[in-house]
């Protein structure tokens, strides 16, 4: 199939993103004057954003999930129960007094399953359909399990508007991811591959316009941590490889085989950072949104260095199988 500008395009911008991302960061944060005025405009892009992104999602990608169902529940647990209890308890301890930093980090930890996932089980060869699935699932209990979640942890020490939260969550993610769905099946219908691959890079544009945005959004109150960010940096990274590392060590245990593995990982580790720099901002403070843009700067390092430990064993496992049939 001939590529067109528009895949070749969308290629690129994923390709580098690693890149792209700081230096559109940097922009944001120096061009924060003029832009501050079209802040407003964010929660409508990232609907937009999140409609695109469930385009691709379709029932018959839940079929390999429901033949997993421990492995689902596990996951679950792990991502909206285990880990962010662990982190509540590492951030009282580190930020008790700095309660929207705390807020924010913690956010950042319960936030839904992220469908930049999907990208890293497709390059380290997983199960791409258990992925799709389990980000779709994920996100469309989020307007439950989010609030519910903050509320449980924080509702005594930070003011949480759980039903205004419901809303938000479900405006801002779910009924896009239900209207994507939908329009994905008349996609599917025909021979609409030029269509897919405009929205598919109008996706990426949209998500850069939002981190721009988000950084003017919150230039000020980043100069007001500056002596934080270090820090933040660490505890933030951590508590990432601490998700990374409880849910591959739980997958390895229940011998899903390596797919599944691979999908359930990444799909445990990568969050919906873009939607919770959004929330933050609308519902909580300019400060507690600094920690959520951390971790979006930490995702895609954090998913590489997966990535390549993934391929790495892939390798020992290729080069220990004729040793393995030589002695047999």
């Amino acid at each position: 199939m001939k590529t067109t500008v528009w895949a070749a395009s969308n290629r690129l911008l994923e390709r580098w993103i690693i890149v792209i991302l700081p230096l559109v960061l940097f922009a944001g944060f120096q061009a924060a004057g003029y832009l501050e005025p079209y802040v407003e405009a964010v929660p409508y892009l990232f609907m937009y954003l999140t409609f695109v992104s469930s385009i691709n999602v379709s029932k018959e990608q839940f079929t390999e999930l429901r033949s997993k169902p421990w492995a689902l529940l596990v996951l679950l647990l792990l991502v909206h129960g285990i880990t962010p209890w662990l982190s509540y308890s590492a951030l009282s301890v580190l930020y008790g007094h700095q309660q929207d930093l705390m807020l924010g980090a913690l956010l950042a930890m319960v936030l839904p399953i992220g469908v930049t996932s999907i990208v890293w089980v497709t390059m380290s060869r997983g199960s791409t359909g258990i992925a799709i699935g389990m980000v779709a699932l994920d996100t469309l209990l989020s307007p439950l399990l989010l609030p519910l979640t903050l509320w449980l942890m924080l509702g005594t020490f930070v003011s949480v508007d759980a039903a205004g939260l419901i809303w938000g969550v479900v405006k801002l993610v779910g009924l896009p991811c239900l209207a994507g769905m939908t329009a994905g099946v008349w996609l599917r219908r025909g021979n609409r591959q030029t269509v897919r691959q405009c929205l598919a890079l109008s996706s990426k544009l949209t998500l850069y316009v939002i981190v721009l945005l988000n950084a003017a959004a919150m230039a000020s109150a980043l100069s007001d941590v500056a002596g934080e960010v270090l820090r933040l940096i660490v505890t933030v990274g951590g508590l990432m490889v601490m998700g990374y590392l409880l849910c591959w060590a739980a997958m390895r245990a229940m011998k899903l085989g390596r797919g599944a593995e691979i999908a359930l990982t990444y799909t445990g580790g990568v969050r919906n950072y873009t939607a919770g720099i959004v929330i933050a901002q609308l519902y909580f403070t300019p400060h507690a949104a600094i920690p959520v843009m951390i971790a979006m700067l930490l995702q895609h390092p954090a998913a590489l260095i997966v990535h390549l430990l993934f391929s790495r064993s892939k390798r020992s496992e290729l080069s220990s199988a004729p040793s393995s049939s030589t002695t047999a």
